[in-house]
C-alpha cells in the first residue's frame, strides 16, 4: 500500500468517525473517475483539520453537533457569561516622563509574562 493509500485510507477513518459516511461514499465514488484516489487537496486538508483542532476533527464534529443541538433548543451557550471589565487607563503623551516611567514598570514585569503556544489537542496539556 502506497504513502498516498494510507493517507487516503486515515482521512476515510476520520471522516466516518464523524459520521459522514455520506460525504465518504461519494468521494470514493468520484474517486473511480480519478485513478481510484481521492483528492490530494482534500486528504491534505481533512489531517490539516484533524491535527488543528483540539481534539481532533472528532472533537470538532461533536462540538459542531452540540452547539447546533443547543442553538435548536433555544439555548445560549453565552448564558451566565460576565463581560470582563475593562480597568479606566491613562492617556499617555509618548515623548512624558510619565509614559518613560510606565515603559520602565513595563519592561520590569515582562519577564513575568508567559505565552502560550497553540495545542494540538488537550492531551497536550501538563
Amino acid at each position: 500500500m502506497s504513502s498516498f493509500e494510507e493517507t487516503t485510507n486515515s482521512a476515510r477513518a476520520l471522516l466516518t468517525g464523524c459520521g459522514q459516511t455520506a460525504l465518504v461514499a461519494k468521494l470514493d465514488a468520484a474517486a473511480t473517475a480519478n485513478n481510484g484516489d481521492w483528492p490530494t487537496a482534500l486528504v491534505a486538508q481533512v489531517h490539516k483539520l484533524d491535527a488543528s483542532y483540539p481534539g481532533g476533527l472528532k472533537g470538532y464534529c461533536f462540538n459542531a453537533v452540540a452547539l447546533l443541538e443547543a442553538s435548536g433548543s433555544g439555548a445560549n451557550p453565552m448564558a451566565g457569561v460576565v463581560a470582563a471589565e475593562v480597568p479606566v487607563g491613562v492617556d499617555l503623551d509618548y515623548s512624558s516622563e510619565e509614559y518613560s516611567r510606565f515603559e520602565g514598570l513595563g519592561a520590569a514585569e515582562v519577564s513575568k509574562v508567559q505565552m502560550l503556544r497553540r495545542l494540538k489537542s488537550f492531551t497536550q496539556l501538563p
